[in-house]
Formats: C-alpha cells, sequence, structure tokens
C-alpha cells in the first residue's frame, strides 16, 4: 500500500496527480472559476498517505484499501476548520473516494472473469477514461486537448464515461479540464446569473481554462477569444469551439429557450447534467407561461393520486404505468418545484403537458370510476347539505385543511373558514384533560 502511493505526496488538485495540475494551481489569481483547482493544503502532505489516490488504473487501490481511505478521509474532515481549504480540498477528495469505490464495486459484480489488470480504465481530473477503437465508424471525433482529428481507422482513443470528453491516449497527461461529474458535484447548482461577465481585465487576459494569453487585438495573428454565455468568461479558439447550448439562467428567469454559444467544459457540463432535477423556476413565471402553471397543479394532482394507486391491490396496471413513466424521474411526483433542463425544453415542446394529462386521465378513472376501494376513501364535505357529493384531495374544487388533511368544497370553505373535524378534536382534548385540583 505504502509503495503504491508514497510518491503521490506532492501539491495535487482534488482529483488529481497529474504534472499538468501543478500548471493549474501556480496560475490561479484567486477568482471562483479557479476553486475547482485547489491545491492540496500543505498540512495534508505526507501527513495522510490514504488520500492521495494514484491515477491511472481505476483498480490501482483494492476495495479495501478505498474503504479505509473513506474513512480516514471522514475523520480528516471533522478535525479540519470549517470553510477553510483543507476542508474544501478533503470534501471533494471523499466524493472521488466515493465514486473510485463504486466504480470498482460496479466492475467487480460485471466483469469477474477478467482479471483486474486488463480492464484498460484510466483516470485523470476526475474523468473516467475509457479505450475505444472504432475503425468502422463515420463519425468525425476531435481531441479536446490539441483540437485536432481522431482518425478512428488507425488510432485509439479515450472517452470519458460520465461527461464523453475524448482525447488521444498520448493527450491524456495534457489534461486540464477537471470532468463534469465533479465539477457539478462540487456547486450542486447551475449558474443563476445570465451572463456573468468580468470582462478580460478581471481575467487577466488570460483563458479561462487553459490560462492562455488572449486579447482583442486586430493585429494579432491569433483569433480574438470568444465569450461563454453559461459561466461569462472568455476563452482561446482551443477551449472554445462555438458549440451551442440552451442555458439553465435564460430558461429559469425568462423562459427562453434559444440556444447560446458556450464553452467545451460547459457544452460537456450541460449535456452532462441535461436530466438532474436541479433547476428551480421564478415565481413569476407561472403566471405568464400557462403550460408551466398547468403541469404544476397536474403535479399537484399526481402526487396525491399516488397515495391511492399505490396501496390498492386492484391498480396493477396503473402501477406499472407510473414506474415506467416516472422511471429515472420519480421526484416528479414528490414536489412541484425542481425540474431538470430537459423537462422545462419537453414543457416548451408541448410533449410533457399530453403525457402528464394522458397519465392523470386514467388514474383518476381508476379511482373515481373503476375501483370501489380507492371510491371508498373519497370524503364529504360537512359544511353544506350535499352529503351524497363524493369529493377527493386532487380535485381542482376543494380545499384541504392544513391541520387535519379533510377535505372541504373550496366555495363552502370560503363561506366559513371553520374546519369541523378540528373543532371536534380541540372539543375532545379539553373534555379528557381532568380538572385540576
Amino acid at each position: 500500500m505504502e509503495k503504491k502511493i508514497e510518491n503521490c505526496n506532492l501539491p495535487l488538485p482534488s482529483t488529481s496527480s497529474s504534472p499538468t495540475s501543478e500548471k493549474i494551481a501556480s496560475t490561479d489569481h484567486g477568482d471562483e472559476s479557479s476553486e475547482e483547482n485547489l491545491p492540496m493544503p500543505k498540512s495534508l502532505i505526507g501527513a495522510e498517505n490514504y488520500l492521495t489516490l494514484t491515477e491511472g488504473k481505476v483498480c490501482a487501490l483494492t476495495k479495501e484499501e478505498l474503504t479505509e481511505a473513506i474513512t480516514k478521509c471522514k475523520i480528516l474532515i471533522l478535525d479540519s476548520a470549517v470553510c477553510s481549504d483543507e476542508r474544501k480540498w478533503l470534501v471533494r477528495r471523499l466524493i472521488e473516494l466515493r465514486y473510485q469505490l463504486l466504480t470498482v464495486e460496479d466492475l467487480q459484480v460485471e466483469k469477474t472473469d477478467i482479471d483486474e489488470s486488463s480492464l484498460d480504465i484510466s483516470i485523470c481530473l476526475g474523468h473516467h477514461l475509457i479505450k475505444r477503437f472504432q475503425p468502422t465508424s463515420t463519425t468525425k471525433r476531435y481531441c479536446d486537448v490539441c483540437c485536432t482529428p481522431i482518425w478512428n481507422v488507425v488510432q485509439y482513443w479515450y472517452q470519458c464515461k460520465d461527461c464523453r470528453y475524448k482525447c488521444h491516449i498520448k493527450c491524456v497527461e495534457n489534461t486540464i479540464r477537471p470532468c463534469a461529474h465533479l465539477v457539478q458535484a462540487d456547486k450542486e447548482r447551475y449558474e443563476r446569473k445570465i451572463c456573468p461577465e468580468v470582462g478580460l481585465a478581471a481575467q487577466n487576459y488570460e483563458c479561462g481554462e487553459c490560462k492562455l494569453r488572449i486579447c482583442f487585438n486586430k493585429n494579432s495573428w491569433s483569433a480574438p477569444p470568444r465569450l461563454c454565455d453559461y459561466t461569462g468568461l472568455y476563452y482561446c479558439t482551443s477551449c472554445h469551439w462555438n458549440n451551442t447550448a440552451v442555458i439553465p439562467a435564460r430558461v429559469s428567469r425568462n423562459w427562453d429557450f434559444k440556444s447560446y454559444l458556450v464553452c467545451r467544459a460547459s457544452y460537456q457540463l450541460l449535456r452532462y447534467t441535461r436530466n438532474w432535477p436541479i433547476v428551480t423556476v421564478e415565481p413569476r413565471l407561472y403566471g405568464f407561461v400557462k403550460e408551466l402553471a398547468e403541469i404544476k397543479r397536474l403535479r399537484e394532482q399526481l402526487s396525491l393520486m399516488k397515495h391511492y394507486i399505490i396501496p390498492c391491490r386492484m391498480a396493477e396496471g396503473e402501477r406499472k404505468l407510473m414506474e415506467k413513466q416516472f422511471k429515472g424521474w420519480s421526484y416528479f411526483l414528490e414536489h412541484d418545484k425542481a425540474f431538470s433542463l430537459h423537462d422545462l425544453m419537453e414543457i416548451h415542446s408541448g410533449k410533457l403537458l399530453d403525457e402528464l394529462k394522458n397519465i392523470a386521465s386514467k388514474f383518476e378513472d381508476h379511482i373515481i370510476k373503476n375501483c370501489q376501494l380507492c371510491s371508498g376513501k373519497g370524503y364529504r364535505c360537512e359544511l353544506c347539505d350535499d352529503k351524497d357529493d363524493v369529493i377527493f384531495p386532487f380535485f381542482s374544487t376543494v380545499n384541504v385543511c392544513s391541520e387535519c388533511s379533510w377535505v372541504y368544497h373550496k366555495t363552502c370553505w370560503l363561506r366559513y373558514l371553520v374546519c369541523r373535524k378540528c373543532q371536534r378534536n380541540k372539543k375532545k382534548q379539553l373534555e379528557t384533560v381532568p380538572p385540576e385540583s
């Protein structure tokens, strides 16, 4: 164990021990974009070898060694100061170690008959690179490091299984871009400002990723810098390929689904997190976008209907429909605020609204018409004389008491503003309280 990692005690970013990592750390100017490349604190160098995970094969450390490293890392996190650089580095290291442990466990389950040393998976700055060779493919690919073509017929190449980062085998050691899964795990949310541009002077006239000198000079032989609409930073042409993407901040604030120019790192990040429920829409948009308000209402209805469908032994078909339609996005039935970028694009196109209406219609038919067990769980309004009208909490014409969850007609509730069931409960409590001696 010690021989394997004793040479890794160098200042490292949170996921790498490559020579290019030191270059990033040395060019750090203290801005927010450089926080991802925080070097390893000097207090940890040589103090805890378990934390310096060697790069190269994914199975460089065994499952037992990774488990021990995670335990040591947790102890050091608790001992470090709150919000310190040391704790930030340790938290990112803990994320990577846990990811490594899951990867090793998956490989042991899926490839038990293959020798671990023969697994050609490399790790670099959080990228989990798998060797590819597709001589019959006609797809044009370019290296994210040197920007030159990858010749499928004669060349092997690496591709990250998470963010789809691609590079030549010889270019792996020159990688300076962290993997999108690690960047998003660090920030958890999208950039909330619309193109937070700071200007080239704030960037010290350097590329936002590779730190190459850039400027707007007509007499210069190099191409002018390119602005990324997601990060608001300027990049060189090697780090910005004029890819276009829908910007989450523009969607959640202005309902703008136009594609804007972004750098390669932002493009890979937005593509990787496209189905993650990490977008919160501005509340004012519900009043302007009818489809969005309708989706919110349907989500509230479905979250109430599931309490009838899931325990019902007669709703086998409806449960299968629920599992099929909401597989991978169960959050849709849990709360009505979180969306993924893909969900919002489907709402804009009208596809998601039609699907949810169809599902809600089938669930409602089962609860009200087709199942006696579910229809027997309805309510009757205690504030009016209509005792034959059975109502359910997912109706749009009812009001649910926030304390006891009893259901009333909305018009009756606005007239009396009192819950009969709550009154009875309070009366029972007073009757059961023993008199003072």
